[in-house]
């Protein structure tokens, strides 16, 4: 530790001096807040334990003696002090380390280093608090041995895992380094270090299955399968697939990767071979962890009928039966609008069949109609109203005529105040009384002007 100063001092005969010697034990790192304490730079020469002092005791005027030598034993306690050296990452809340747990594919590795600035080879303890949910903490070593003034560097582990309620975002991780082995006096120079993680992990959740149902739904029919899978959470999801479970048939989507905040479609094909109710199950398939694995399945119920038109018919066949279907169609109109023009035809040569005999009188041809149409069809007058019999009907004022000469007979054209019907009439002579062709009302035909 170095030599003693060298005292004198003057005593009287007979005098007795009490002579106190101060030691004292520098630092072993200049106190920053007091640098006049004196401090050393090898760390022996404050190492704890008993020392010893030799004290010669010699008087200046009998310098032929030989000096009287006085031993004094000092025990320097052992003082326990720890220093945190370094911290790797995460070392603040501004600086957390940003951990994608799922893309990383690795455990996170982060790193500390203590210092024993204490007086004397120490073992530390190294005290991890309870861990975020999902988070696994490994300290190694956590019981280091480091020797007097010297520093050794802690790993601080941590592993994922998929755990219900996941913790994701900025967590801070809290450790106690205690000299002496965590003792009681090894716990009052403890020293605490932070580190600060900001774990980020995707959440999937199947939001929709499109399944198709009715008609398009039928034994042999194959159908597309369409399932939407949503990520809400912070991280991006690589590798992920879906498997469809239908009747104890899985299939297995291709892998898609899902970044945050967006969505993507699964599809797989699918024939049902056989008919009834199914439940189509759909799970997201991957090793991911992520903050909640209950959302990660969905079903829907469909039932599958026996037989569907389109299973044996191709589009191109159905576009062709349809056209036949409707040229068939058009076919019945026009025959039927045919035989109704046949019969109204043969109804104006029966009329004019009678007239030519004389039998047109007045109801005649009238009473003839009624007869072929079945129905009876009393005569109205021009408001509507029922007419006597043998009532004359005005031609329409104004209303056209036009007339052509057909054998001896003038043809007449004439629209009908009662049912609106325009007609072509035969007449023998000016003035005439006609029929309605349609409802039998008498019509007259004026004089020409």
């Amino acid at each position: 530790m170095g030599e003693l100063s060298t005292y004198f001092l003057t005593l009287d005969p007979e005098e007795e001096v009490y002579v106190y010697l101060n030691v004292t034990v520098p630092l072993l790192k200049q106190d920053p807040f007091d640098t006049s304490f004196p401090y050393v730079n090898d760390p022996k020469d404050v190492e704890a334990g008993r020392y010893a002092f030799d004290v010669e005791v010699q008087s200046r005027g009998d310098k032929d003696s030989d000096p009287v030598t006085l031993t004094f034993t000092v025990d320097v306690q052992q003082e326990f002090r720890v220093f945190i050296a370094e911290v790797e990452e995460g070392d603040s809340l501004p600086n957390a380390k940003i951990w994608d747990v799922n893309n990383k594919r690795e455990d996170l590795k982060i790193r500390f280093t203590i210092e024993n600035q204490g007086n004397k080879d120490d073992t530390f303890y190294i005290k991890k608090y309870t861990a975020p949910t999902g988070w696994d903490i490994l300290v190694v070593p956590d019981h280091p041995r480091v020797p007097l003034g010297e520093q050794r560097e802690i790993t601080v582990t941590i592993t994922f895992s998929q755990t219900s309620g996941f913790e994701d975002g900025t967590k801070s991780l809290k450790f106690d380094v205690w000299p002496d082995d965590g003792s009681v006096s090894g716990r009052n120079a403890k020293q605490t270090v932070l580190l600060y993680v900001n774990a980020q992990v995707p959440e999937l959740e199947i939001t929709q299955i499109d399944v198709p149902k009715g008609s398009d739904l039928s034994k042999g029919n194959p159908v597309d399968i369409k399932v939407t899978v949503r990520n809400s959470g912070k991280a991006d999801a690589e590798d992920v697939a879906v498997s469809v479970k239908i009747g104890g048939e899985t299939i297995t989507t291709e892998s898609q990767d899902i970044r945050n905040g967006s969505e993507k479609v699964f599809k797989v094909k699918w024939t049902p071979k056989s008919t009834g109710d199914f439940t189509i199950e759909a799970s997201i398939e991957g090793n991911l962890i992520e903050l909640d694995e209950d959302n990660n399945e969905k079903d829907i119920e469909r039932s599958i009928s026996a037989f569907n038109l389109k299973n044996y018919l191709s589009y191109g066949t159905l576009m062709i039966i349809l056209i036949v279907l409707a040229v068939i169609a058009l076919i019945i109109i026009i025959g039927l609008a045919y035989n109704r023009n046949k019969e109204i035809r043969e109804l104006e040569a029966l009329v004019d069949k009678l007239k030519a005999e004389g039998g047109a009188g007045r109801g005649g041809p009238r009473k003839v109609i009624k007869e072929a149409a079945g129905a009876p069809m009393p005569p109205k007058s021009a408001a509507g109203l029922p007419s006597a019999p043998g009532a004359l009907a005005p031609a329409p004022t104004g209303g056209k005529l036009q007339k052509e000469t057909q054998g001896k007979k003038e043809a007449v054209k004439v629209k009908c105040p009662q049912c609106k019907t325009q007609q072509v009439v035969h007449i023998d002579k000016r003035p005439a009384e006609v029929p309605c062709k349609e409802c039998g009302v008498t019509l007259l035909i004026p004089e020409k002007k």
